[in-house]
């Protein structure tokens, strides 16, 4: 530490001299030494924490001055020996200074402290990536949404046909719309992205299969055929949740769905489908 000190002393009087003189007082090893008397009044285990205590103290201060001592050392390093004189102005002083740090900066030292910090970067983040993916394996492989299974399922297969006609009023071909389940959910997905019910509330999800037989692709809006009735009412609900327009491709099958917001209380579920200007049929979902 007493050589700190002195170092730090020149390397001031070097660069920005003064007529006082600096006093670097000795302090004796008694100074640094806890006296026996100011544990006098303490009982043994205190005594003994006590004790334990300082030790790590004065162990870490030694750390401290050390490592002080070290950055002042790389900082200060042939400054002091090459400084101007101190009859230099202070423009010239920190020019010399400056072109001193151009020619002679330790380069190796800091390039070599420089290269093992960005590897000890490198390998902290390395290792916490690893971390992360034993931790959680499943998450950082996919990293798909995923929703809660259906709280409850009834099968329905129930379907109905519909004619498809042509720009002349001709029937081309018929579209077939197939009910095949339905479901209860808190979670579905809308659009890629998770929506989850709020307390007191669920989703009946309707499953729906649509078929074109046509030999060109057709359009279908798939909630114009479906209505709900709750708690016996007399109104019917139109689907909220839709993926409408569906197109259907020639000659292929389309899986879709319909569904509605319901209370978790609602009873009575009656399904309503077919055509808007048709006949219809009822379906009771008793579950």
């Amino acid at each position: 530490m007493r050589g700190f000190l002195i170092k730090k002393m020149k390397f001031k009087q070097a660069f920005f001299p003064t007529s006082e003189k600096f006093y670097i007082p000795k302090l004796s090893p008694g100074v640094l030494q806890p006296s026996s008397q100011s544990f006098s009044v303490l009982s043994n285990q205190a005594k003994s924490a006590a004790l334990n205590l300082w030790t790590i103290l004065k162990n870490l201060i030694g750390k401290i001055r050390e490592l002080t001592a070290k950055l002042f050392d790389f900082i200060s390093e042939g400054v002091v020996e090459h400084a101007p004189s101190a009859k230099s102005a202070l423009r010239g002083r920190l020019t010399k200074m400056g072109s001193y740090f151009k020619y002679n900066f330790p380069k190796r030292k800091f390039l070599k402290i420089a290269g093992l910090s960005v590897v000890a970067i490198i390998l902290i983040l390395i290792a916490g990536t690893v971390a992360r993916k034993l931790i959680n394996p499943a998450t950082n492989s996919d990293a798909r949404e995923v929703v809660a299974g259906a709280k409850a399922t009834k099968d329905i297969y129930k379907e109905f046909s519909f004619p498809l006609f042509d720009d002349k009023g001709k029937e081309v071909a018929s579209i077939k719309y197939v009910l095949e389940s339905a479901e209860k959910r808190d979670e579905i997905l809308v659009k890629g992205q998770k929506a989850t019910a709020i307390k007191g509330r669920t989703f009946l999800i309707i499953n729906i299969k649509i078929v074109n037989n046509y030999d060109k692709s057709i359009e279908i809006n798939t909630k114009d055929y479906l209505r709900l009735s709750v708690n016996d009412s007399p109104e019917f609900l139109a689907p909220d949740i839709h993926n409408d327009p569906v197109t259907v491709q020639a000659i292929s099958t389309k899986f879709t769905r319909l569904g509605f917001p319901i209370n978790e209380e609602d009873k009575s579920l009656v399904l309503q489908f077919g055509e808007i200007n048709g006949e219809k049929q009822k379906i009771s979902l008793d579950f």
